[in-house]
This record gives C-alpha cells, sequence and structure tokens, in this order.
C-alpha cells in the first residue's frame, strides 16, 4: 500500500468543516423553514401559518431544553431489549460459520495478512450494517402500525428524545455485534498467522569463504539454506559466522534465523575410494593453517597421520594415512590447538572413529523465530521528492515512460538521473542510533527478461546543507513492487567535505537542522525506476497493532451510526418497505460520493448524463466533441441543471469509503489518532442534524393525543 494522499491533522481539517458544516446546516434550515411556512400557508391561510410557526419554534426551544439523559437511556435499553427479541444474534451464528469454514478458502497469496484482515472486516461491515438497518427501518413503523408507541407518548416523553434513545440503542446493539465479531476476528487472524518452520538438513549450501588472513569475522555469510514448507510457503535463509541470519522475505513475512556456533567434530569417514584417506567434517568453519597442520590431527588405533588438507569451505578435513584405516578401530582426534576461524575452541577434542558413512554436516542447534512484519502499526515520517535528469539537473518530475497513470515517473538506469527525498525531523532523540527506510520502486524494463528477476539500484545519505558529505552508493535489488527496508547505522562509511574517505556520524556529519537526503538512482542500463514522493518514508517507530485494530474497528462503526440515525430519520414519516429503500439509496451514493462529487465538477470524459446519452445514442467516442447545433445547448443545459443538483447533494452525502482504515490496518500502516477522532466528529455532524430533522418530522405525525 502507498498512501498517496497524507491526512491533514485535526487542527487543519476542523476549521475549514466547521465553516462548511454551519453554511449548509443554514442552508437546509433556511429551505426547511421555507417550505413549511409554504405548506402551512396554503393549508391554514397567513394568520394560522405564522402562529403555528412560532408555536412550533417555542415548543422545539421547550422540548430540547428539557432533555432527560435518564429517559433517552430508558428508551435506548427499550430498543436493545426490542432488538435482542428479534433474534439479532442470527448474525453471530453466521459470522461463526464463515470463520470456521473460511480457512479453507483464505489461503496463498502474497500477503496473507492483508487477505485475512479484509476478508474478515468486509464480512463483518456487511453482516453489522445489514442488522442495523433491518432492526431500524423496522422499528419505529411497527410501533406506530400496532399502536405500541401510545404507551411511550403518553408519558412525559419528548419526541426528540424518542428518537434518540432509538439511535443511541441500535447503536449499542450494532456495537456489541461488531466487538464480538472484532474480537473472534482478532484472534482467528492470529491463529492463522502463527505458524512455525524447521531447517531442512538436505538443502543447506557452504558459501566459499575467503582464504586465511583475508577478511573473515562475524557478520561473514558462511552457509545457505532452506526452511521447511508451512502455509504454502517456504524461505530461504543465510547464516553469517556468528549464527545470525534473516530468512527472506515470503508471503509478507520473514524469520529470523539462529544457530549454536560452537564448533564440534561431526564425524569422520573414510575414503570409500582409498581407506588411507578420511575425511573429517566440523560443525563449523575452522582455522584453515592450524586444521591443516598434521601434528594437530591424530590417529589412534591405526596407522600414522602423513598430511593433511582442508577444504574451500574450511569445514572439511581430508587426512592421508600412512596405511589404511579400519572402520570402527581407527580412531581421530584434533588437538586443543585447532580452533575455528573465529577463535573459538572446539566443544570436545575427544576422538571419533572412522565411519563408512557420510558424517552428519552438522550437529549444531538451529532455532526459527516466530513470522516477522505480518501484524505491524508503521508511524511513517515522509519527505518531500525531486529529480536529477540523466545529466544531473535539477527537474519537478522524471521522465515518463508512457504509463496512463502518471502518478509515479521514472529515472533512467546507468545515467546521472536521480530521485533524491528530503526529510525533516530526523534527530537523534526520534530515531535513536540508526535510520530506518522502506522504499517502494516499480521497474519498467526496455528489453526482455524474466518478470521476477531484480533490477539493482543504489541508494545513499547526503548533507541536504553540502552534497559533498555523503556515504557510499549501497546496492539494493528492487523486485518492482515490494517494499525494501534499508537500515543506516550511526557509523556509515564516505566522503567528506574535501572529498577524502572517511568514517561519517548519522547525526553529526550528514543531518544538518533536523533535515536529510536520500538519494535513489536505478544502476542498470535501458532500466527505469519508477517513484513517487510518498514511495520513501522513514520509520519513525513501530506502534501497537491491537491499539491499530481496535481503532480500525471504531472507524468501522461510525458509518454504521450513520446508517441507524439515516433509518430511524426516514422512518418518522415513511413506512418500513419506501425507508429501506431511501437508506439504502442514500448508502450506495454515500459509497460512490467521490463519483458524485467528480460528475457534479464536470471532471469526468463524456459529460453528464444527457451528454452520455447522445453520445451512446449515436455511437460517439468519449473524445469525440459535440457538434456546435442547437440538441448540443440543450443537453449541456440539462446537464448544468443536474450537476448543480448533484453539487448540492455531494456536499451533503457522508463519504462512507473514508471510515473504511482497514486499508491501514492490512498494510502494517498506523492509524493517526487525530484521524479517527475528525471521524468521530464527521459522524456527528450528520447525526446531529438528522435526529433534529427527525424531531420536526415526527412532530407532524398524530400518533398521540
Amino acid at each position: 500500500m502507498v498512501l498517496e494522499t497524507q491526512l491533514d491533522p485535526l487542527s487543519v481539517w476542523l476549521p475549514a468543516a466547521l465553516v462548511a458544516w454551519v453554511w449548509i446546516a443554514l442552508t437546509l434550515v433556511v429551505l426547511a423553514a421555507t417550505l413549511g411556512l409554504l405548506v402551512s400557508l396554503v393549508r391554514h391561510g397567513p394568520t394560522l401559518a405564522a402562529r403555528h410557526f412560532v408555536d412550533l419554534l417555542v415548543d422545539a426551544g421547550r422540548d430540547w431544553l428539557s432533555t432527560s439523559p435518564r429517559r433517552v437511556w430508558a428508551l435506548a435499553v427499550l430498543a436493545i431489549r426490542e432488538s435482542v427479541r428479534n433474534r439479532i444474534v442470527v448474525a453471530l451464528a453466521v459470522f461463526a460459520a464463515m470463520l470456521m469454514f473460511s480457512g479453507w478458502f483464505l489461503t496463498g497469496g502474497d500477503d496473507p495478512a492483508k487477505l485475512y484482515i479484509e476478508s474478515i472486516f468486509k464480512w463483518t461491515a456487511v453482516l453489522v450494517a445489514l442488522v442495523a438497518l433491518l432492526v431500524a427501518v423496522f422499528s419505529l413503523p411497527n410501533d406506530i402500525k400496532h399502536r405500541t408507541i401510545y404507551t411511550v407518548v403518553t408519558k412525559p416523553v419528548r419526541s426528540h428524545e424518542i428518537l434518540l434513545g432509538r439511535v443511541i440503542g441500535f447503536s449499542l446493539v450494532a456495537a456489541g455485534l461488531l466487538a464480538i465479531m472484532a474480537g473472534c476476528g482478532y484472534v482467528f487472524i492470529g491463529r492463522m498467522l502463527d505458524h512455525d518452520h524447521t531447517v531442512d538438513a538436505d538443502a543447506f549450501v557452504d558459501l566459499e569463504l575467503p582464504p586465511a588472513g583475508g577478511r573473515f569475522d562475524e557478520n561473514t555469510l558462511v552457509e545457505t539454506g532452506l526452511l521447511s514448507t508451512s502455509g504454502d510457503h517456504h524461505h530461504r535463509f543465510s547464516l553469517t559466522a556468528a549464527g545470525l541470519g534473516m530468512a527472506e522475505t515470503a508471503a509478507g513475512h520473514w524469520h529470523l534465523v539462529t544457530k549454536d556456533v560452537t564448533p564440534r567434530i561431526a564425524g569422520a569417514r573414510v575414503d570409500p575410494g582409498d581407506a588411507t584417506r578420511v575425511l573429517v567434517r566440523f560443525s563449523e568453519p575452522m582455522d584453515p593453517v592450524a586444521a591443516s597442520k598434521a601434528e594437530n590431527l591424530q590417529s589412534a588405533g591405526g596407522p600414522a597421520v602423513r598430511s593433511a588438507s582442508i577444504s574451500t569451505d574450511n569445514r572439511t578435513v581430508t587426512l592421508v594415512l600412512d596405511a589404511p584405516a579400519r572402520v570402527g578401530d581407527t580412531q581421530i582426534s584434533v588437538a586443543q590447538a585447532v580452533t575455528s576461524r573465529l577463535g573459538r575452541p572446539l566443544a570436545s577434542t575427544q576422538s571419533v572413529p572412522v565411519s563408512d558413512r557420510d558424517p552428519p554436516r552438522d550437529v549444531s542447534v538451529y532455532d526459527v523465530g516466530s513470522p516477522e512484519d505480518l501484524l505491524r502499526a508503521r508511524v511513517p515520517t515522509y519527505g518531500t521528492l525531486r529529480f536529477l535528469d540523466k545529466d544531473g539537473q535539477e527537474r519537478s518530475r522524471g521522465i515518463s515512460v508512457g504509463s496512463e497513470w502518471d502518478y509515479r515517473s521514472y529515472v533512467e538506469g546507468a545515467t546521472q538521473a536521480a530521485g533524491i527525498w528530503t526529510f525533516d525531523g530526523v534527530t537523534e532523540d526520534r530515531f535513536g542510533d540508526f535510520l530506518r527506510l522502506e522504499l517502494t520502486v516499480r521497474v519498467f524494463r526496455t528489453h526482455k527478461g524474466r518478470i521476477d528477476q531484480t533490477t539493482r539500484g543504489t541508494i545513499q545519505l547526503r548533507n541536504p546543507d553540502d552534497p559533498r558529505v555523503a556515504t557510499q552508493p549501497r546496492d539494493f535489488w528492487s523486485q518492482d513492487g515490494p517494499i525494501a527496508p534499508q537500515i543506516f547505522a550511526r557509523k556509515l562509511r564516505g566522503n567528506d567535505a574535501p572529498g577524502r574517505s572517511a568514517e561519517l556520524d548519522l547525526f553529526d556529519d550528514l543531518v544538518a537542522d533536523g533535515r536529510i537526503e536520500v538519494v535513489v538512482r536505478c544502476a542498470e542500463g535501458e532500466q527505469f525506476f519508477g517513484i513517487a514522493q510518498a514511495d520513501a518514508y522513514l520509520l519513525a517507530r513501530e506502534a501497537s497493532y491491537t491499539w491499530n485494530y481496535v481503532k480500525s474497528t471504531f472507524a468501522l462503526l461510525l458509518p454504521v451510526i450513520l446508517v441507524v440515525a439515516i433509518a430511524v430519520t426516514a422512518t418518522t414519516v415513511l413506512s418500513s418497505p419506501v425507508s429501506l429503500l431511501a437508506t439504502s439509496v442514500m448508502l450506495i451514493c454515500g459509497l460512490f460520493a467521490d463519483y458524485v462529487a467528480q460528475l457534479a465538477n464536470n471532471q469526468l470524459y463524456g459529460g453528464g448524463p444527457f451528454e452520455a446519452a447522445y453520445r451512446l445514442q449515436n455511437r460517439m467516442n468519449l473524445m469525440q466533441k459535440l457538434d456546435a447545433s442547437a440538441p448540443r445547448m440543450t443537453i449541456e443545459m440539462a446537464d448544468d441543471t443536474i450537476r448543480a443538483v448533484m453539487l448540492g447533494l455531494s456536499h451533503m452525502l457522508p463519504d462512507l469509503r473514508s471510515f473504511w482504515r482497514v486499508d491501514y490496518l492490512a498494510s502494517g500502516f498506523y492509524i493517526p489518532d487525530e484521524h479517527v477522532a475528525i471521524l468521530a466528529l464527521r459522524t456527528v455532524g450528520y447525526v446531529v442534524p438528522l435526529v433534529v430533522g427527525g424531531y420536526f418530522l415526527l412532530k407532524t405525525r398524530e400518533v398521540a393525543a
């Protein structure tokens, strides 16, 4: 997931939203008052119409000032009991059945965590919204139809308290259902993603090591292997001489692999082609100098050792004896002077018998950690992006490769072209002793190749005030889409201001006033990297996934409350079937609020509804211009009228898609607390006018004397 549009903080959103809300509310009040006065004038005449209008406002003020929280809560409890009598628990049974059988179908995929999370929340949203809608649209009309409403209105209860009680009651029912389903989903997701791997003992490959005296330390890679298949996937991993390794990412996660690197003698075997040769196997790469000295390896119960030589992987020593070795009788012992290449002594120097079978490759104990990088809540820090062209000149955008989606632009490989991000707020207090950069790169290839083949690029850090101070370019390999994490330690090799090679300090040398630059280039000719501003971010911290899950669930509850408020308001003047239809239409329009706004602002190809119908009838494509004739003027006037109506609706329709924050949760990004507060305030902004409007509509019905 790439966050193409950053979320506004509450301090930026609230003033503009409040002004827009007040303006729309005043407009609706004026329209409603005007319409009510016109109807009253027709029915009663000017004098009575004015008197009724004033009495209505006075009664409304008296009712709202006399609101009793106790009565509202009693009516809410009554609505909850009514919902329970309507057997809403059937929805829980349906959800439980879905969980029981979903494991059969939700398998595979490159990101199982995203698959499970999105599937669970989609089922939950549909079931809870459907239950809330059905309960709300049939409640008040049935009470009026069966006259059970009389037992309520004959008490000292105001009309708005009836509405508030039902909205609160049905919302609590929906919240209870949602909490149970989300809790079960949380357990289900955790159980489905939890799995174990073991090390495949037959899939190891020893790496060729540097010769004696060459670079060899705890970070040197000494072997690679495979983890066993689990959940339709497996991992390849590499281990360092210190016994630490990370399995490659597969199915959206990786594992930490560790190994006990205490050197041991795995066994000895007589060469079947020449009985005077004995192969001694060690569990770790050994010191090639000491292990190649014949006096450090001795034969007991058999001939003496004539010579010794060690393999290129430094694990197997070949002994040449004076006479053939005897299986089971000849014993091989190793002197204490033979140590591993890291200087660790052998765990035991006891002699081992010569066998006629291959010794085990390894007698070490491997440990595979739990899956990592599955359920996360990243807190990213985004920067600003600029480009360099192939000649090194600054540009606001890269080059175009002909893609219709121009969100990303491209940098050419094997040239000076680059994408440069500038990050602010980079401090030691915030990031600690290292920076973790997560980068998403798309690849455009100009020649044939394997689709899964990686493309090499380089990445480096540099000082924004003095670009000469920069780290050495670091190679990375892009897989066209997946996030490539890069970790930069506190001390880095690079060049100082005079251009000399030096050790740079991350915060003292590369960060200037809290700013740092990240330079990304494509290193392969005839290849292109596609990047956008949101494709790179610094990982400030990892937040709690559980808290992120709770916020995503709460955000999902808010549109359900809107459904309840719309349905209850509609039932004050409409029957149950008509209310169900009207609420459903509102919900469908809310799901496509962005499309309605684009249509109202004439941002779509093909014009409005009448122009689209005209093009369809005359078989015209979307880009073809209409003839300058009378039908064109008529069509445009009709479309402008519809757009004006739709423009007003676009300002009032709830954008239900904005409440779907499961995309953040499933992709492992933190949902800002301020954004949840914005969604809650937006919900209140819709519920308040609906309840007020429902109050005046209910006052027009004669439900009691």
